[in-house]
């Protein structure tokens, strides 16, 4: 390339960039029909994770599925994060929007609150009901936004409520305590289902699809196998989550 032709080269860069700033430019990828979106729940440290053994179950390829997980991310960084990767329609050809965020909403709370869960929500003096009221509304309205960005954009909904923590003393990445004793834990998941309850709210108020992982929490906490640490799942739990989104999926097709 000359001097002369690199004015025109870098015009051109900037205008295929325009719509994700010149600093970050993705290609889109027509053959995704899938977008799995959230937190560690979606790339996490597990040899796989769940929309990965969907895909395997659903019967589709690779490149039919997108991982759009970030860790540690809450919903109130989510939310832009999904809007901006709709507007820039990198998936053009998507469907289906597989939304599992929300517990580092919680795992937040607990660090600015009780970081050494102390209380629990269920206790009569329990002295921060109107901070979690005001973060569950919070948690609830951003998920609803999540959803509705996506069903503007032409996407069919499914949204996952929270796996229960392991109830006995481990490590934990990335809780307040790197050390979580089952007292502790057994508090933790109080937040857990209250969330969860949000989480339902959310699915019932935007017409979303629910992926109840919770009605499997018995399953998921009988053995220790099921875990990776005290709060993400490991490949077998992740296995128990990919059939419950199964379970939706199926459950739609046949309705239709």
């Amino acid at each position: 390339m000359n001097r002369r032709q690199f004015p025109a080269w870098a015009a051109y860069c900037c205008t295929l960039v325009a719509l994700g700033g010149c600093g970050e430019f993705t290609l889109p990828d027509p053959n995704v029909h899938y977008i799995a979106f959230g937190d560690s729940t979606t790339n996490g440290p597990s040899n796989r994770n769940y929309w990965d053994i969907l895909r395997e179950r659903l019967g589709e390829e690779p490149n039919r599925f997108a991982n759009e997980g970030k860790g540690g991310e809450s919903t109130e960084d989510g939310l832009p994060r999904l809007q901006q990767l709709l507007a820039r329609e990198i998936y053009p050809n998507a469907t289906t929007l597989l939304l599992w965020q929300g517990g580092n909403d919680i795992i937040q709370f607990i660090g600015r609150t009780d970081s050494l869960l102390i209380f629990s929500p269920n206790s009569a003096d329990y002295p921060f009901d109107n901070q979690l009221d005001e973060q569950l509304d919070e948690s609830q309205a951003n998920l609803e936004q999540q959803i509705n960005a996506a069903q503007d954009a032409g996407l069919e909904v499914y949204v996952a409520t929270q796996f229960p923590i392991r109830e006995q003393t481990g490590t934990c990445d990335p809780l307040p305590l790197d050390i979580l004793l089952a007292p502790q834990a057994v508090n933790a998941n109080v937040y857990v289902r209250r969330l969860n309850d949000r989480i339902r709210l959310a699915a019932q108020n935007t017409g979303a699809t629910l992926v109840d992982i919770e009605t499997r929490s018995d399953e998921i906490t009988s053995s220790n196998q099921n875990y990776f640490d005290c709060n993400h799942l490991s490949e077998e739990g992740n296995a128990i989550a990919a059939d419950e989104f199964l379970k939706a999926f199926e459950a739609n097709a046949a309705m239709e």
